[in-house]
């Protein structure tokens, strides 16, 4: 994540969780006091755990995960700082990557505190490698799936296998969101905008919100 270059920040979108080393080894057992939550957006992230709770998120652990039945795709919102980010969605026949964060329960508070536009619920069982089912809780976005051409977007930073979703990257999206709401703009005075007023996020996540179905279902354990 790149604070002090806010294009960057949004472009970085999702940001790197450190697939080199593979995520970190999972514990014998759940520790006592932690509660496992799902990450899949900025939260997999090390530098941004760090950013979002100092040294106590640079010692989360990570485990690497799979999740089957679900993707990942934009999320019907502008974030504060003008990204439109990530949620979960139903998806037969696709498995996709994320990770496991052991969030000592104590920090919970904070780091619910850093996602003004999610709602922390459970998710049900995550499969963990050497550590079986796990029962984990996930952020799930109050605007829904942000809906492009009838149906959601995936991101094409997350890796997926059995992808039937139609994948862009953060330029892309904010791209299309441009076109929709001023084809006139260059993209990086459009994603700016976004940056700088509050107000201006506001209305382009009602609109984002309003091109999705109202029937369709982003509970992908429902």
């Amino acid at each position: 994540m790149t604070a002090d270059d806010p294009l960057a920040r949004v472009y970085g979108y999702p940001y790197p969780a450190g697939e080199e080393d593979g995520g970190d080894a999972p514990p014998p057992a759940v520790p006592a006091g932690v509660v496992p939550v799902l990450a899949f957006g900025a939260n997999a992230s090390r530098p941004v755990l760090r950013a979002k709770l100092g040294d106590a998120g640079a010692g989360v652990t990570a485990v690497a995960v799979e999740l089957r039945g679900a993707d990942i795709v934009y999320s019907a919102h502008v974030s504060p700082y003008g990204a439109i980010p990530a949620t979960l969605h139903p998806s037969p026949g696709t498995v996709v990557a994320a990770r496991l964060l052991l969030v000592e329960a104590v920090l919970l508070a904070r780091l619910d505190a850093t996602e003004p536009n999610y709602v922390r619920a459970p998710f049900g069982e995550v499969e963990v490698p050497g550590l079986g089912a796990v029962a984990a809780h996930a952020y799930r976005s109050r605007h829904g799936a942000l809906h492009l051409g009838g149906a959601p977007v995936a991101l094409d930073g997350v890796v997926a296998r059995g992808r039937s979703l139609r994948a862009l990257g953060q330029r892309d999206v904010q791209a299309a969101a441009r076109d929709l709401l001023a084809p006139g703009a260059t993209l990086d005075d459009f994603v700016l905008a976004a940056i700088g007023d509050p107000a201006v996020r506001a209305r382009r996540t009602e609109f984002l919100r309003g091109l999705r179905e109202p029937a369709q279902d982003d509970d992908p354990q429902g």
